[in-house]
């Protein structure tokens, strides 16, 4: 899950370090590629974590069992 959340403050400044606020018009699409790198990586950590949980508590009911 960290990497997800890392990933998202990363997409954030890739996305803010090509905004120009006086042309914001031509700026959109660059945030817009931040923010996709923001969401997938956050969507993927998420994800990963829920898989690992989930494999965990299996393996622990199944071990108690």
């Amino acid at each position: 899950m960290s990497v997800g959340v890392l990933g998202t403050f990363v997409g954030i400044f890739i996305g803010l370090q090509a905004f120009n606020p006086e042309d914001i018009t031509n700026s959109v699409n660059d945030i817009l590629v931040g923010l996709k790198t923001a969401f997938f990586t956050s969507i993927v950590g998420m994800s990963v974590s829920t898989i690992l949980s989930v494999t965990q508590t299996l393996k622990v009911k199944t071990v108690d069992e």
